[in-house]
């Protein structure tokens, strides 16, 4: 505060001197060269008193004004042009009143007029200087730097338009003026206009400034532009009325103000206007940039086009849009034609060379995406969209919004309708435990539960690097304790003392093998991770008591073919009897495949197509569920906010997604056509894969299908010795590694469990 008070005493001294130069240059210029006309007969002999007097009473005087109008406020100059604003309006005002006290008889406005305008001009351009030095170099350096300086300063363009306005509002005044009299100005008249003039141009400059007519870009000049310079305009004549009423000038007509204000108005603003229009109706040929089809003809593809419009550097040219609204077919858009509907896409985009293709329907369904893609295989084009309704604000898209296709807009499903406030109550303030953490899963729901203000979080996986990037990622949670511990769920005493030292309220087990063809190949690692892993966390968290554990699980386990999915399975039988107890509700979620996690089939297939194929499919006729990962987890979030112990939440999946056309969409928003730039090879379905996955079978007893995202139901029931004595004779051959037999057991604990590689099932390694 004691450095910006010192700037502003400076500022102070600056002014004062300012203040004397101007009174010097008129005292100079009107008594010692002759300059200007005079006020009287000046007197052969000047004493130094007749300087310093009036210069020092007129000093007393700005200073007042330049208090009322806050020029030394103890806030440090924030913005320059309003600072300068300021200036010219504190200034004029203090000129015209001084004019108003200096006219007289004795003063005709033929001898005041000329030292009144330049003592104006010469003060404005001296107090401007002193800010421009003030905000520069004396203002605190915390408060300025360089880059801000400059780009305060006006550029040469602005400052082009500043002049044009002043000679704007002279050539309207003299444009007034020959309207009135028909073009015969006599000399009364002529002396009216030069006596006058002064007045109007300080009066019209200052209003222009104080309205900000500069204050915004010429290049996207608007009707808020129109109505700032009607502002002023508006106002400037009705101020020039007040001197003209109390100094009588003989033969000034009333009208010409009116006049002058029509005129000044359509100079002026149609000066912004044929700037703006000027660039955005530039014919197209003179256009370049990437020729852009806009599909979509309402509110968000016209944004977008006149976004692209207004500016050069987008480096877009928009040449055609398309829209199933036929009635809109022949209109255009900012000079942009509508040519048709989506059946003409290929059409279009060959008739117009179209490089880019932008779908500007924020409502658009997955349906209505995929058919867009679809309908453009054999196009090598891009392709961007604008956001989703529910991410854009306002209701206003902006250019800057507009990105690249994801996979996830073609699997898509309707917005999610969380019961937000079940889950915070369920989460917020818990101490909450979430074994493979580090996985694509287990990650997701570590993040989604950080929104949810929990006391603590403990996060165990034994994948370091994976680990370590999700403690990087989670630092900004400060306010929440976070844990982050190296550990193999299969480690009972590193498990026991862990659930001994944090006392866990809640676990989430997202640990687990999840690749079908791998664990085909070691099954006794799927079994040794997937079930005896999960048993040691489940029967660790119903000794200490844990308040809720919640099972992810997969549609592999249902009817399961492969190892993954018969481990998984015997997972959700062993919660199913750990429901019954009367303290900790355990519950099992399961669901289908998640888009873009690690290990599955879009990171696979966006990888071959960057390397140019080929993209390998199993079998065409090959299908699979598909959610959004973050989709997946808050729903799971709900289910453990809902669940009562003992029950199967199955998370609805919408329709299976044929693989086939996942490859071929994805080759098409690379811009690619499918089997001629990237080829797609079928190279048979691998060890324990299915043609089509299922959620649900009859088997599963259901419950309730009224929530709109998910079915409940109670698992399958097994008897409980049956099951361990089961699982000792499991363990025992897992520690053999006899994979034929560890098959073989699964299939007596599963029934439905049919493995369809018949050499895994009969082969047996010898550790």
């Amino acid at each position: 505060m004691r450095k910006i008070l010192s700037g502003k005493f400076v500022l102070l001294l600056l002014d004062i001197l300012a203040l004397q130069l101007a009174f010097f240059v008129i005292f100079i210029s009107r008594y010692k060269l002759g300059f200007l006309p005079p006020l009287e007969e000046p007197a052969l002999e000047l004493g130094i008193l007749d300087y310093l007097l009036p210069s020092f009473l007129l000093t007393i005087c700005w200073l007042a004004i330049f208090a009322i109008f806050r020029f030394y406020r103890p806030e440090p100059i924030k913005g320059l042009f309003d600072e300068i604003t300021r200036v010219i309006t504190a200034v004029s005002v203090g000129v015209m009143v001084f004019a108003f006290l200096l006219y007289s008889t004795d003063f005709p406005l033929e001898e005041t007029r000329l030292v009144v305008f330049i003592y104006w001009g010469v003060l404005l351009l001296l107090l401007v200087s002193v800010r421009l030095l003030h905000f520069r170099y004396i203002q605190p350096k915390s408060e300025i730097g360089r880059k801000e300086y400059l780009a305060n300063l006006a550029n040469q363009k602005r400052l082009l338009l500043v002049m044009l306005d002043l000679l704007f509002i002279i050539v309207s005044y003299w444009g007034a003026f020959q309207l009135r009299f028909g073009g015969n100005l006599g000399q009364t008249e002529l002396n009216v206009f030069t006596n006058t003039l002064f007045m109007v141009v300080i009066v019209r400059f200052t209003l222009f400034a104080y309205f900000k007519v500069y204050s915004g870009s010429y290049k996207y000049a608007s009707i808020d532009d129109l109505l700032q310079i009607i502002k002023a305009v508006g106002i400037g004549s009705m101020a020039l009325v007040i001197p003209i009423f109390f100094i009588p000038i003989m033969g000034f007509p009333r009208s010409v103000l009116l006049i002058d204000s029509l005129i000044l108005i359509i100079l002026t603003g149609g000066l912004r206007l044929a700037i703006r229009f000027g660039r955005e109706l530039m014919p197209h040929f003179l256009r370049q940039g990437r020729r852009v089809l806009i599909i979509g003809a309402g509110d968000a593809g016209e944004m977008i086009i006149r976004e692209m419009k207004r500016s050069r550097a987008l480096n877009s040219n928009p040449v055609a849009i398309i829209d199933d609204d036929i009635q809109k077919k022949g209109t255009y858009i900012h000079g942009v034609p509508v040519v048709g509907d989506q059946t003409d896409i290929g059409k279009v985009v060959d008739k117009y060379n179209i490089e880019e293709i932008i779908i500007a329907i924020p409502s658009a369904t997955n349906r209505q995406m995929r058919r867009i893609i679809r309908n453009c295989r054999k196009l090598k084009v891009s392709f961007k969209t604008v956001p989703p309704l529910k991410d854009i604000i306002n209701d206003t898209v902006s250019i800057h919004q507009v990105r690249d296709i994801r996979v996830t807009d073609l699997m898509g499903r309707e917005p999610l309708n969380l019961n937000i406030d079940l889950i915070s109550r369920f989460i917020n303030g818990k101490r909450i435990l979430v074994t493979g953490s580090a996985g694509s899963i287990g990650s997701e729901i570590c993040r989604q539960i950080m929104n949810f203000d929990p006391a603590e979080v403990i996060m165990v996986d034994r994948a370091e690097n994976n680990l370590y990037n999700l403690q990087q990622e989670l630092r900004s949670h400060t306010e929440i304790n976070k844990v982050f511990i190296i550990a193999d769920i299969n480690n009972l005493s590193k498990m026991r003392t862990l659930f001994e030292e944090y006392n866990p309220e809640i676990v989430y087990h997202a640990a687990a093998f999840k690749h079908v063809p791998l664990m085909e190949e070691f099954p006794e690692e799927a079994v040794m991770n997937n079930i005896f892993g999960t048993k040691i966390v489940l029967d660790l968290a119903l000794e200490f008591k844990v308040s809720h554990f919640i099972l992810i699980s997969t549609d592999k386990a249902v009817a399961p073919t492969s190892v993954m999915g018969a481990s998984k399975k015997v997972t959700e039988l062993l919660a199913g009897i750990a429901g019954l107890s009367p303290v900790t509700k355990v519950i099992s979620v399961r669901f289908g495949n998640v888009l873009d996690t690690d290990g599955s089939v879009v990171p696979l297939f966006r990888k071959q197509i960057e390397k140019g194929g080929p993209v390998t499919v199993t079998d065409p006729r090959v299908s699979r569920y598909f959610m959004t990962i973050s989709e997946a987890t808050l729903l799971v979030l709900e289910a453990s906010a809902m669940g009562e112990g003992g029950q199967l939440f199955v998370l609805k999946m919408g329709e299976p997604i044929r693989i086939l056309d996942l490859a071929k969409d994805m080759i098409t928003l690379a811009g690619l056509v499918p089997n001629e730039d990237i080829e797609i090879e079928f190279v048979g379905l691998r060890p324990g894969e299915k043609l089509h996955e299922e959620l649900f079978i009859e088997e599963d007893r259901l419950v309730s299908k009224n929530h709109k995202k998910m079915l409940i139901a109670e698992p399958d029931v097994c008897d409980r010795e049956s099951l361990e004595n089961a699982l000792i004779d499991l363990h025992h051959l897992c520690k053999k590694t006899d994979r034929g037999g560890i098959i073989a057991k699964l299939q007596e604990i599963v029934p439905n469990y049919t493995p369809l590689d018949s050499t895994i099932k009969n082969k047996e390694v010898k550790g």
